[in-house]
């Protein structure tokens, strides 16, 4: 019997969220199982549900029901001009989930019921965030129109056995050091904006944008210097909120703004500053490190995953807009 005459596709509504909570604390445990560095706080009952009622309360959802028993969940955050010049919809990893043997059939079951809805509202853009030990989900999406956009990934702190550089000093970034960064984030943003990574130009960063990561109580910037010069930077920031969610926590260290300037390249100026990261992690006694990176920056994946593991994928679909029109 096809799974579509067995399950039921109705409204996410306050009274699933309960079960919902449920099978997503059960998903996260599997994931855990694979990546013991994970927070414990998400195997919380009233942390997810706190999650999924504040996404419900102003976005559309579905649920799978089969024998009277939710089996699955999607939503997402409905937001304008996400990645186009219509609105889009983000789902994060605790939007969705699923405990039932037919995962790949329910999830497309219950991604066409919401794209009905979301076309409605001319939504031509979804992101989903997912865990990326789930090869299935991963094959589903992608044979369903889905590409890679960002990986999230984590490490413990640890220390790399890097060989020192007698010509490149790591320290902290000080007020004397602003301009020069400024000019380094200049490049960075360039760099991110131009093939193959094709991020939007924003516009650059002010030396009052960057005085002002000096100044914050949760940032720490370790730049590298020779001869004088800043050639490289790496930014952190403890409990970043624009991470994926299952690493935000406390005792995260993640790694934000990284780059080190084209003059400088091959002389593992990025080996140094992550070493450094990590000895500051270990010191101030953080339980994880947390990076997220554009995974058409095959320089950055690169260099990445040879000290991270990846933890979530955020995979992106784009709808013809066309449709919009017909709806």
């Amino acid at each position: 019997m096809r799974t579509e005459d067995v399950v039921k596709i109705v409204n996410f509504e306050l009274e699933h969220v309960e079960a919902a909570a449920d099978i997503f604390i059960g998903t996260y445990r599997t994931v855990k199982k694979s990546c013991s560095l994970l927070p414990d706080k998400y195997m919380n009952k009233d942390v997810i549900q706190q999650l999924l009622k504040r996404i419900l309360k102003d976005n559309d959802g579905v649920v799978a029901i089969s024998n009277n028993r939710v089996v699955g969940y999607l939503t997402g955050f409905i937001i304008p001009n996400f990645k186009s010049s219509h609105p889009g919809v983000y789902t994060p990893e605790w939007g969705h989930s699923v405990s039932h043997e037919d995962a790949r059939n329910l999830y497309e079951l219950m991604i066409n019921t919401l794209f009905d809805k979301w076309l409605e509202k001319e939504c031509v853009v979804h992101a989903i965030t997912h865990f990326s030990h789930d090869y299935e989900l991963t094959n589903k999406l992608f044979w369903s129109g889905y590409g890679m956009f960002v990986v999230d990934a984590v490490r413990e702190p640890s220390h790399l056995n890097i060989e020192t550089n007698d010509h490149v000093a790591i320290k902290t970034a000080t007020s004397y050091d602003v301009k020069q960064i400024v000019e380094l984030m200049k490049e960075h943003t360039d760099y991110m904006s131009s093939p193959p990574t094709f991020l939007p130009n924003d516009g650059y960063l002010t030396v009052k944008d960057v005085a002002g990561w000096l100044d914050h109580p949760n940032r720490v910037v370790r730049i590298a210097k020779s001869e004088g010069n800043v050639i490289g930077i790496m930014n952190t920031v403890t409990n970043a909120t624009n991470a994926c969610t299952v690493v935000r926590d406390t005792t995260t260290l993640t790694i934000k703004e990284t780059h080190v300037t084209k003059s400088a390249k091959g002389l593992g100026v990025g080996k140094l500053l992550l070493q450094d990261v990590n000895q500051y992690a270990i010191q101030n006694g953080f339980e994880r490190i947390s990076v997220d990176f554009e995974s058409a920056n095959l320089e950055a994946m690169r260099f990445w995953l040879k000290h991270f593991e990846s933890i979530c994928f955020s995979v992106i679909r784009y709808i013809d807009d066309t449709h919009i029109k017909t709806k």
